[in-house]
């Protein structure tokens, strides 16, 4: 046996499988699974836009601070609109966040 075919503590041999015939079935819900496990990709622009529509709406009640949400809000709505665009031309995820950070 190789060292390799050992566990990690290293006192029990793992079990190797080794020249065994893969069916198209399996294959099949191999490659399934693998695409299921990968994340979807989502649009970084739609989530800023999210997060800055939050931010500015919570802050926009402070006296001094309002200014400052402003700028945030209209920073989160040309967010929006750039993470819109790039979810229609790359079909990723991220539409709705886009889009709810833009109202």
């Amino acid at each position: 046996m190789n060292q390799n075919e050992f566990s990690a503590q290293g006192d029990q041999p793992v079990p190797t499988q080794q020249n065994q015939p893969i069916s198209s079935e399996q294959s099949i819900v191999s490659k399934q699974s693998a695409q299921a496990m990968q994340p979807k990709n989502r649009s970084t622009m739609g989530i800023i836009s999210l997060v800055l529509g939050i931010v500015s709406l919570l802050t926009s009640f402070l006296p001094i601070v309002n200014n400052l949400s402003a700028i945030l809000a209209f920073v989160g709505l040309v967010f929006g609109v750039i993470g819109i665009v790039i979810t229609a031309k790359n079909k990723c995820g991220g539409k709705a966040l886009a889009s709810s950070g833009l109202s």
